[in-house]
């Protein structure tokens, strides 16, 4: 019989780091370089220019996003504060936005593969926090 409790504390905490850091890398970007590659495609999307102030805005607002709910993750596993599964969902909800626009059309498989593994490890740690 398979035991399907959930992973210890430190297990719980390593692997929400590891899923964490991404964000956190990836929202820093997007507030010290707002005109970077995904301004590009944003823009693309929108049929604006890159440096446009609304893609501008954007890139900044998605960028407070992610740290806010990274922040809010991290000091769940290693302050005890409630929120990390709200910041959990955050990310997820995030990452379904970004892949239904930035992945499907045109379809990037491997890109794809690699969003929905991301959103099913943010599912599971909101559960853990949830606990």
């Amino acid at each position: 019989m398979v035991n399907l409790t959930m992973p210890t504390t430190k297990a719980t905490a390593i692997g929400g780091v590891l899923l964490v850091h991404m964000f956190v890398v990836s929202g820093a970007k997007k507030l010290t370089v707002p005109w970077s590659c995904d301004a590009k495609m944003l823009g693309d999307l929108m049929r604006r220019d890159p440096c446009d102030p609304v893609v501008k805005a954007l890139m900044v607002g998605a960028g407070v996003w992610q740290l806010v709910a990274s922040a809010a993750i991290l000091s769940a596993l290693f302050l005890g504060t409630r929120g990390g599964a709200a910041g959990s969902w955050a990310l997820a909800a995030f990452t379904a936005l970004v892949t239904l626009l930035f992945k499907v059309r045109p379809l990037r498989p491997l890109a794809l593969m690699s969003n929905v593994s991301v959103l099913g490890g943010l599912v599971l740690l909101a559960d853990a926090l949830a606990a």
